[in-house]
């Protein structure tokens, strides 16, 4: 138990009663996958991999310096646009 945050002396006042003292450390793995999949995947997918919230990962994304890039069809295009860049170079 001493790796868990006792709050029991707040309990009327709507705080919860324990919670993990690791709670809000990420792993490297968890930041490799969250590097790996920013712009491309949406934050809430990433969060599915890495086990934490949509809000978390933006969070994390924005501490790290990483740029917000919208997910999805604009995305999508960007990704077709680089890779016909790509074809036609070689």
């Amino acid at each position: 138990m001493s790796n868990v945050v006792d709050l029991q002396a707040h309990q009327g006042r709507g705080y919860p009663r324990r919670r993990p003292a690791h709670s809000t450390d990420w792993t490297p793995a968890q930041v490799a996958v969250l590097r790996r999949g920013w712009g491309i995947r949406s934050a809430r997918a990433i969060g599915r991999d890495v086990g934490r919230s949509r809000n978390a990962v933006i969070g994390k994304a924005n501490r790290l310096g990483l740029e917000m890039q919208p997910v999805g069809y604009t995305t999508t295009r960007r990704i077709e646009a680089l890779h016909r860049r790509m074809v036609e170079t070689e």
